[in-house]
């Protein structure tokens, strides 16, 4: 089995209402320049959505997220990540 094409990182979490939580990526291949980010709510609706070429992005800033669970999904069209980000 291949290595995953994408990787994500997402620090800190659990974090503080109004505090930065960066997602940062890495990528193995170049093969798909973009991802797409959505943020989820626990009842499945996405409350935030980017495409982007970055490597890193200050996802609280840009999302203003409440405090509450939520999902982070990340894909590059090959390879879906999900992790679980907790606001407090």
């Amino acid at each position: 089995m291949a290595p995953a094409s994408l990787a994500a990182e997402l620090y800190p979490n659990p974090q503080a209402a109004g505090q930065p939580v960066l997602l940062r990526l890495s990528r193995r291949t170049a093969a798909a320049p973009t991802v797409s980010i959505r943020v989820l709510d626990m009842q499945g609706r996405v409350v935030w959505r980017k495409t982007t070429s970055a490597e890193s992005l200050n996802v609280q800033q840009e999302a203003a997220l409440q405090a509450g669970v939520y999902q982070l999904q990340v894909t590059d069209g090959t390879t879906k990540i999900s992790k679980k980000l907790v606001v407090l």
